[in-house]
This record gives structure tokens, sequence and C-alpha cells, in this order.
């Protein structure tokens, strides 16, 4: 607990994970769907539900408060390989493996309540994510501002993992500049155990 990642459990970490130390800043008090919940009624209409991961506290959030999904401008979640994953229909298991998606598969049930919430719009950003690959120029110039961040940054992104969350936040502020999409229906089947 507290500052050390491991909770007491000297294999569960890497201590090479962490070049910086291990992160020491403590808890708000609050929980992400509570905070979200006083968002939306605060700002109604205004603001945007980003997730870049599992849909975990948005299905929370969606639960705890009937009008949620109403409230907010719109959900967007980076991942959901909609494009790719009509692949996985070609009965090829290796196919519908490499085009999966963790940020949907992580928690299957919170997936189906975010994406059959009320939301006024859902934005899934799927493989076009895949395509914005960081260049060394880009991060030499995030560079000239020195601080912590930027250190990291330039010393271990590199340029081999694209921009997914970066883009998929840039589609949601800016869906004037998106030069293909595609409107459909999606369902989540899962058979829990």
């Amino acid at each position: 607990m507290g500052s050390d990642p491991s909770s007491g459990d000297p294999d569960r970490i890497i201590p090479s994970a962490f070049p910086q130390g291990y992160p020491n800043g403590t808890l708000s008090g609050e929980f992400a769907a509570a905070w979200m919940v006083e968002q939306v009624h605060k700002y109604p209409g205004e603001v945007i539900i980003y997730s870049g991961g599992a849909l975990t506290n948005v299905a929370l959030a969606v639960r705890m408060d009937s009008e949620f999904a109403r409230l907010a401008k719109g959900l967007v979640i980076m991942g959901g390989y909609i494009d790719v994953n009509l692949l996985q229909t070609s009965g090829s298991i290796h196919q519908a493996n490499i085009n999966s998606d963790i940020n949907l598969i992580t928690d299957p049930v919170a997936t189906k309540i975010a994406l059959t919430a009320d939301f006024p719009d859902i934005t899934v950003v799927g493989n076009g994510a895949n395509q914005i690959y960081p260049t060394p120029e880009y991060l030499d110039e995030i560079y000239e501002v020195k601080n912590a961040y930027t250190e990291l940054i330039h010393k271990y992104y590199g340029t081999t993992m694209p921009f997914w969350d970066e883009t998929a936040m840039f589609a949601s502020l800016h869906p004037d500049n998106i030069l293909n999409s595609t409107t459909c229906e999606l369902r989540v089947a899962f058979r829990p155990e």
C-alpha cells in the first residue's frame, strides 16, 4: 500500500520498470465513476467521456446514475477494432486472436453496459489510431520543454508505439478532420463463467 506498488510482494513489480522511482501520490478520496457523474450534472451536454482502457468506470457511472449517459456529450473509446474485427468472421483463429481488443474484452460486462447506454454519441476509434506514430523529430520537439514527463517520453517512448489515445482524443475534439468513418450497430455477446 502507499507508494509501494508491490503491496509487499517483491515479485509483483519489477523495480527497473520505475526508473524515476515508485509513484508517491496519494488518493484524492473520490473515485472515477462518482466524479464523472458529478461532472456531467455540473456541465450537461459538454462533457466527453473518454475511455482508453476497460470500460469499468463508465459502466459504474451508468449504473450509479440513470441520467449519466444522456447528460454526457458523448463517449469516446480507444480500441474496439470494429474495422478489423470483421476479419474474425473468416474462421481463422489467428485472425480472431490478433484482431481482438484488450480494452473491450478486459471487462465485457462493462463494455456491454457502456455500449448500450443512452449516450448521445459513441465514437470508437479503431485501427485508424494504429496508423499514427511519433517521429524522432516530434520526440525532440517535445523534449525542448524539459521536465520529468518529457524526459521519460524522450528517453523511453521511442517510435514503435502508435499514438492510440492521442488519435482517439483528436477524433473526438476535431471530427471535421476525420477522412473516413463508418456508422454501425454494435452488440456485445459474451459467455460469463
